[in-house]
């Protein structure tokens, strides 16, 4: 009898689920960290991009660690430790323990998912309103308006994902559990299941990928003109030129990795019965491998965004190696603090003179 490790479909989902979760997640926390950090910054904090990409830190970490965490533990690990001998944990998926924890883990995903992709959303939004009318950004673009967006899109994803403390529920049989849908394939909550998949791949992926696509081709398109207007000044240099390149790389390759990683999910799990025939083990198989693949990249989008909207800008490789200074500062002047306990006071001053003058380089 074929069992699903007789299936290299099979095998090669649950080692992607054991390998790639620890990568995306080591990167992802410590990325996000880091940019919350930085962003947290006396110099930083000012900027209302800044506000927006301490939110969206903040809660891409919650959506590694209540999303791709259960994947690793449940698609990669479990499978692993059962199929060796090992001991493992039943259930091994997070939502089979209490009817509570299925609910909430259900709505604490989804509505992280939605917010992240909104707050991508604003940023945009707040980027074209700097560079079309600059003269009125400091009125539009103040932090008093940066929260009210940002309250507005937590409340907004809330209210769309409340459905889950009624839709979902823990379903028990024969010793078994699991989190599914709250009544049978006829029922009002499964009818309602089919409309909100659109509704999901409408809100965490396919609204936004546009609304970002369009604004950042105004903003190109504006860079452009810019570029045309004062390349007929003397004073015009090819590192203009050089500047323009670069914005519009890095504006085309976020809607560009966005899509890709956003989008395959969401069509996957509207067309997944329509592209595999789940009656035969091959097809069971193949349609594993291929959640395993679209899964992975979703949560590599949470991961990669603090590369794509921090790291790119140059005001915060400066303000990030400023940082680095400051605690190599502090490293090397650790070991005389303790050889000077039995300095004099005024040795103590010179010192503590010292220690604030490297920080502050």
């Amino acid at each position: 009898m074929s069992t699903p490790w007789d299936f290299p479909s099979y095998v090669s989902s649950v080692y992607i689920y054991l390998a790639a979760p620890p990568i995306i997640l080591s990167v992802g926390i410590v990325g996000n960290a880091m940019a919350a950090v930085v962003l947290l910054q006396r110099t930083m904090r000012s900027s209302t991009s800044s506000m927006y990409l301490i939110a969206l830190a903040f809660v891409d970490t919650i959506v590694l660690l209540t999303g791709l965490v259960r994947e690793w533990i449940k698609y990669g690990i479990s499978p692993y430790r059962e199929h060796f001998g090992y001991w493992m944990m039943k259930p091994s998926d997070v939502r089979d323990y209490t009817d509570a924890g299925c609910k909430l883990h259900m709505f604490i995903l989804y509505t992280t998912i939605h917010i992240s992709a909104w707050l991508l959303v604003c940023l945009a939004v707040d980027r074209v309103i700097a560079v079309f009318i600059p003269h009125k950004s400091k009125l539009l673009c103040t932090h008093n308006v940066t929260l009210g967006a940002i309250g507005v899109t937590v409340l907004v994803c809330i209210a769309l994902n409340a459905h889950f403390f009624v839709t979902v529920k823990l379903n028990t049989r024969s010793g078994y559990s699991w989190c599914a849908t709250n009544g049978d394939k006829n029922s009002t909550n499964a009818k309602w299941k089919k409309t909100y998949q659109i509704i999901d791949a409408v809100v965490a992926s396919y609204a936004p990928f546009v609304i970002m696509l369009s604004a950042n081709l105004m903003i190109i398109g504006k860079l452009m003109l810019i570029k045309y207007k004062r390349g007929q000044m003397v004073s015009y240099s090819s590192s203009n030129d050089s500047k323009l390149n670069t914005m519009t790389a890095i504006l085309l390759t976020v809607n560009f990795v966005f899509f890709v990683t956003t989008c395959p999910i969401v069509v996957l799990k509207k067309y997944y019965t329509v592209w595999f025939d789940l009656n035969t083990w091959e097809g069971y198989m193949n349609n594993e491998l291929a959640f395993a693949i679209c899964n992975i990249l979703f949560y590599l989008n949470s991961a990669l965004n603090f590369l794509l909207y921090c790291i790119s800008g140059p005001r915060f490789r400066r303000e990030f190696m400023v940082l680095v200074r400051r605690c190599q500062g502090r490293a090397r002047v650790a070991p005389e603090e303790l050889s000077m306990n039995g300095a004099s006071t005024r040795q103590t001053q010179l010192h503590s003179q010292t220690v604030f003058s490297v920080a502050d380089k």
